[in-house]
């Protein structure tokens, strides 16, 4: 493993040894992959490419993801390496992130916590920013749809010595006044009140000092305006929330043949005010995360080894706090990597203290093994954890300060057929079990009159996922198909009084069974893509969520032109339909989705 290949004046550093997940099941979208995905939401991506359950509310809502049946609170997403959530709600609204903000998206399931600490109990999302190879380049496009959607997005890119520059903006609006059916199936009502206006910009900036040493930089500003919609059974809703987001990093990396130096500070400032004045209610929170992370990489004839040290420090107000609240973390690390042509071994421990106080000692250990030329197996087992959130902690009334961090074992084991042969064809099956123990959940207990915050569940989650695609070329045509099924049993272990919940059953929002099924074809310059996803019965809090059938098809065309003032031009037009065939289903219960809708657009690149 090379950690710095010089190419002329430009270095290629090494990534830290926490970005390896030996062992575990990774779905990597390469800049190719994300250009194609035309400025969808990264929740959009999850639930389509990776089989990602998306609890969405709705478009333009709120959207969390369960990731092999965990909460929302399970899923860590890491923006550079830094984690991006709420320390007061413990998850990120997936809704507000779009792929053109990002080079590179890995999903890694199964835990993670050894690694990346609290919260990656289901697996992590991790977006990254990349230099631009190219002396210049410039993106723009433009995208508009049914209920208003309309999107602009622009980037501009330059290099000049050894100083790399990308400044990217992305303006979207939409009315979603989009009609639903309801529950007696032959109503229409217009969706209200939901409005959304989202603005990001960013700025990355690479300094290359020589070919040893890089210094980035990070910045993103994130402003969303959107309006509450009612739901099925309420007549109107005049509630809004405002979303702000100031996150910078910066970021130092040395690298040499045998080892790499990382240190990184980030500084991630959010704001989340809620309002509702038909009840006069206003309800703002804030948070300010500093985050100084190290970690150091050495490769020697036994192995690489992996060190490392974090220190989080946070501050936060909101409405329901008596004060100000603040809280450290600190974690130390250290991971070792093993290989050889056949096998790759990897073994983990994590360390972490919550305000002094010790929290679970985390290990793992990861296997990959190269079984003939086409098969490889990988296994892994880990202890994970998730850390009570400030919510958790501290609102009034409800909040718990005796809460212990959710904690348990995971164990998963994947076999992998991968022919590379002229027309490619890669199979997997994958078995998991985890176990969490305390887990939390707002309830009513004796005595009082309120839900409050407590350790009173146990839950099970296991089951299997089966991931299969095949590409036949004919030519400069090809035709892929890809198909996945996951099936996910997700109980709770304990009897529940209040909220009721059986041993036994089923969690929430958890449909058993899921699958997709994607068809993509390549002639010329045009490409045609059908992808149907089919999710299982679910129980909702109110009502159950029936199993449903939803179809999207993409048509796109690619226009290059070779050479224009020395610069490459390529554009490429589309136009989708989502929900093809009107489906009429919900994901969240008395939340509506759309039926069928368009939208078309055209984007232009210039590189130079």
């Amino acid at each position: 493993m090379d950690t710095s290949v010089v190419l002329d004046e430009y270095v290629i550093l090494a990534e830290s040894i926490r970005q390896s997940t030996i062992g575990s099941l990774t779905i990597d979208f390469t800049e190719e992959d994300i250009s194609n995905k035309e400025n969808q939401d990264i929740s959009d991506v999850l639930s389509e490419e990776a089989g990602i359950y998306i609890k969405g509310y709705g478009l333009g809502s709120l959207s969390t993801s369960s990731i092999r049946g965990g909460s929302a609170g399970h899923t860590l997403v890491l923006w550079n390496g830094v984690p991006l959530q709420s320390p007061l709600l413990g998850l990120l609204d997936l809704s507000l992130l779009s792929t053109n903000s990002f080079e590179e998206i890995k999903i890694s399931k199964g835990g993670q916590s050894a690694m990346w600490g609290s919260g990656a109990i289901g697996g992590v999302i991790s977006l990254k920013n990349r230099q631009d190879q190219n002396d210049m380049s410039l993106h723009i496009h433009s995208r508009f749809g049914s209920f208003g959607q309309r999107d602009f997005d622009s980037s501009i890119g330059f290099r000049t010595g050894k100083f790399v520059s990308r400044t990217s903006f992305n303006i979207k609006a939409a009315e979603n006044d989009f009609t639903y059916l309801l529950s007696d199936g032959i109503s229409e009502r217009e969706q209200s009140n939901a409005q959304l206006k989202k603005l990001d910009l960013q700025q990355d900036l690479y300094f290359t000092l020589n070919p040893e040493n890089q210094i980035s930089i990070h910045y993103w500003h994130q402003n969303t305006h959107r309006h509450i919609p009612p739901t099925t059974v309420q007549t109107f809703s005049e509630a809004f929330q405002d979303d702000k987001a100031h996150r910078l990093i910066a970021t130092w990396q040395r690298a040499t043949a045998n080892n790499s130096f990382q240190f990184r500070v980030a500084r991630i400032q959010e704001e989340l005010n809620y309002f509702d004045p038909s009840i006069n209610l206003i309800s703002p929170s804030e948070f300010l995360n500093i985050i100084i992370d190290t970690d150091y990489l050495w490769k020697s004839a036994i192995g690489t080894i992996g060190i490392g040290a974090s220190q989080f420090y946070t501050t936060a107000n909101a409405a329901g706090f008596m004060e100000d609240i603040d809280e450290r973390k600190s974690a130390l690390f250290l991971s070792y990597l093993f290989s050889t042509d056949k096998i790759q071994l990897q073994t983990s421990v994590r360390q972490e203290w919550l305000d002094g106080d010790q929290v679970p000692f985390i290990p793992s250990v990861g296997v990959n093994i190269d079984l003939a030329k086409t098969w490889e197996a990988n296994v892994k087992i880990s202890r994970n954890y998730r850390l009570p959130t400030l919510n958790d902690r501290f609102w009034r009334p409800g909040g718990n300060t005796t809460l212990q961090a959710e904690s348990g074992w995971s164990q998963e084991a994947s076999l992998i057929y991968n022919n590379d042969d002229d027309n490619p064809f890669q199979f997997s099956v994958t078995g998991f079990s985890r176990q969490i123990e305390d887990w939390i959940l707002w309830a009513l207990v004796e005595e009082q009159s309120y839900f409050s915050a407590n350790n009173i569940s146990k839950v099970w989650s296991r089951g299997s996922e089966v991931r299969s695609s095949y590409t036949y070329y004919f030519g400069e045509t090809y035709l892929q198909l890809k198909a996945g099924y996951d099936f996910t049993k997700s109980t709770n272990e304990i009897l529940i009084d209040q909220p009721a919940l059986e041993k036994g059953e089923q969690l929430l929002y958890t449909p058993l069974h899921q699958g997709f099924l994607q068809a993509e074809i390549q002639w010329n310059s045009f490409n045609l893509n059908y992808h149907h996803r089919f999710i299982g019965d679910a129980i909702g809090i109110n009502e159950d969520i029936k199993r449903f059938h939803v179809s999207n098809i993409r048509l796109q065309t690619n226009i290059n032109i070779d050479q224009v003032d020395s610069m490459d031009l390529k554009a490429k037009v589309y136009v989708s339909i989502h929900n093809l065939f009107n489906r009429n289903y919900r994901v969240i219960e008395r939340r509506p989705m759309p039926g069928r809708y368009l939208s078309v657009g055209i984007k232009v690149d210039l590189q130079k």
